[in-house]
């Protein structure tokens, strides 16, 4: 169980930690549960340690720094972090500035963006081509405009990019985000 931070963004009473801690007002916090997968130490130094975490989503290090040191009766501070890894993305896929660049130059910028269907986890539906104008107008469509299966949400494909986000209510399939 971890108590998060007064300079965390979850709310109480509407209003984000964040903020009231800003204001030097603080207020009770529940704790909340986090898994620690495994933590390892990678380097000892004079004054410090420098540890690789694995953690379930909600945790924080920071955080975790200062119970590590409460327990060793000697307090603790985080002087630096670095997420190597946050759900599917990992930072050995992360692309440099000056590489983002030449690819841009070199018209091979598409190649590097990951389509949003694979980030966001909904199924792709496809629209034919004579249901494009109603779709990336916002309306709703009938399922027959639908190449395919259609799920109860999905990415609506059409004219080869992703439109919007849709979920299917009733004999429709109606825009939740439009890209």
């Amino acid at each position: 169980m971890q108590i998060p931070p007064m300079y965390s963004a979850i709310k109480i009473g509407g209003k984000k930690l964040y903020e009231l801690a800003r204001k030097g007002v603080t207020v009770e916090r529940k704790p909340r549960p986090v898994v620690i997968h495994d933590i390892k130490i990678i380097e000892a130094f004079p004054g410090g340690y420098r540890l690789e975490v694995s953690c379930s989503k909600g945790t924080y290090i920071r955080s975790l720094c200062m119970d590590i040191g409460t327990a060793l009766g000697c307090g603790a501070t985080m002087g630096s972090l670095i997420r190597t890894r946050s759900g599917q993305f990992d930072i050995k896929n992360a692309m440099k500035l000056d590489e983002i660049k030449s690819a841009a130059e070199n018209g091979r910028l598409d190649d590097l963006i990951i389509p949003i269907d694979r980030i966001l986890h909904y199924p792709a539906c496809h629209l034919r081509h004579d249901g494009l104008a109603k779709a990336v107008n916002g309306n709703p469509l009938s399922l027959d405009l639908i190449d395919g299966g259609i799920a109860d949400k999905c990415w609506l494909w059409g004219d080869g990019r992703v439109i919007g986000l849709f979920a299917k209510k009733s004999d429709k399939l109606r825009p939740e985000v439009m890209l």
